[in-house]
């Protein structure tokens, strides 16, 4: 039976640059873009207002009324609680069946040597970060890796649920903040400011961990993630690393990686990324901004990466069981409220407006997490760290298995690409 592709919410202007629209800090949309121009999203349709063509006192009103219109349909609906991923009827044949567990063991698991996990915030503010730490037992030494976050993320609750699954592996996470609360202070200083801030905390964390930390940082361990904007910084971060004081990365995961606004992200730096990394760019088929999204241009312009060291993968949504894997811009986001500072009412205000504007959801822990994102990130550090080559992550075919559902029948398969 053929399946039909999933979607759910309106469709979005995903191909139009600008400043990024709302985001996870209270606001569930990492790497949208809304140009200067007022994108006003209501339903299914998109309505464009821009002040600057609005010629007349009447096309001023005219303007003025359908803004408030939206505003209090959108204001109305940010009173119902958002459901993480919106009901779907599923035919009779698909009732009962269930999406895999987490496993037991290998990448991807819940085989935990460490059962908890140590969280500070240092620093001041976007110069500031968050480290988290693996514990019971502590670890004399561990792998460090760098987590990215997306636009308007510095808040760690969205991804939580990944950061707990790294650390209690026994790994070091470091989440730099780098972008300020203010939305005009962020649109004045513009993307390379906050390269320059991520950077910077990173180095910091790193030194914090070498003099003052009670684990020993495997330096020559060093991986980086990141997701959205963050997939785009991952890039940077990894081609910039040696020149800033970082150690060389052995491993660098983007995911749906993207840039923020209407600057063009810096292609040609990648061409520094060191040999000895081992790259995987992971997109979804369902990315609800994918007319933005840059992972193959990354992955060609990556041209000091051997072809034995680098693949792009995305993941394919499938409907077959009762609750959908809908590979989208939100399938990444983990969210554990044990991780950051705690939601509040008026986070949970601008999260529900958000998604009554877009229609995007809330993310979720599920199998696309634990056999997808989290067990590649797992197959790659590991394989990085021990000299490996890409073909062990993702094996030498042009589609990568993910796991069953309960019935037997296959999940829809990764695509592996090699060449852009």
């Amino acid at each position: 039976m053929t399946e039909r592709p999933v979607r759910f919410g309106p469709p979005l202007a995903a191909s139009r640059p600008g400043r990024p629209a709302y985001g996870t800090d209270g606001l569930p949309l990492l790497g949208c873009a809304w140009n200067s121009d007022t994108h006003i999203v209501s339903g299914s349709r998109h309505r464009e207002v821009s002040a600057l063509r609005m010629r007349s006192a009447a096309g001023s009103l005219g303007a003025i009324f359908m803004c408030s219109s939206v505003f209090m349909q959108c204001a109305a609906a940010a009173d119902k609680p958002v459901q993480s991923r919106p009901a779907e009827k599923q035919p009779a044949a698909s009732r009962g069946i269930r999406q895999p567990t987490q496993p037991a063991k290998g990448p991807g698991s819940s085989d935990y040597p460490c059962g908890r996990v140590d969280k500070s915030l240092k620093g001041e503010g976007e110069n500031g970060y968050w480290l988290f730490q693996p514990s019971d037992p502590v670890p004399k030494e561990a792998p460090v890796i760098l987590f990215i976050h997306g636009t308007r993320a510095a808040n760690p609750y969205d991804y939580g649920g990944w950061i707990e699954h790294l650390v209690r592996r026994c790994n070091i996470v470091i989440y730099p903040i780098f972008e300020p609360q203010s939305p005009w202070q962020e649109k004045r200083e513009g993307n390379e400011i906050e390269l320059r801030r991520a950077l910077q905390a990173t180095r910091t964390a790193i030194e914090y961990l070498k003099k003052s930390g009670d684990i020993k940082p495997r330096l020559d361990e060093f991986a980086i993630t990141g997701h959205s904007f963050g997939g785009g910084l991952t890039g940077q971060v990894a081609a910039l690393a040696k020149e800033s004081g970082l150690p060389d990365p052995k491993a660098v995961m983007p995911v749906e990686p993207g840039w923020k606004g209407k600057e063009k992200m810096p292609f040609d730096v990648l061409a520094k990324v060191p040999a000895s990394a081992l790259v995987l760019i992971v997109e979804g088929d369902q990315d609800q901004f994918a007319d933005s999204r840059k992972g193959p241009e990354m992955l060609e312009a990556m041209t000091g990466v051997p072809a034995n060291h680098k693949a792009f993968v995305r993941l394919i949504s499938d409907s077959h069981g009762d609750k959908p894997l809908v590979s989208d811009h939100a399938a990444p986001l983990a969210p554990d409220p044990t991780y950051g500072a705690p939601l509040t009412p008026k986070n949970l205000r601008r999260r529900r407006l958000a998604a009554a504007l877009t229609g995007m959801r809330d993310g979720e822990t599920d199998a696309l997490d634990y056999l997808g994102y989290w067990k590649l990130f797992d197959e790659l550090c590991t394989t990085a760290f021990s000299g490996g080559t890409i073909d062990q992550v993702v094996g030498t075919g042009s589609t990568l298995e993910i796991g069953k559902w309960s019935d037997g029948r296959e999940i829809a398969p990764a695509k592996v690409m090699r060449k852009p």
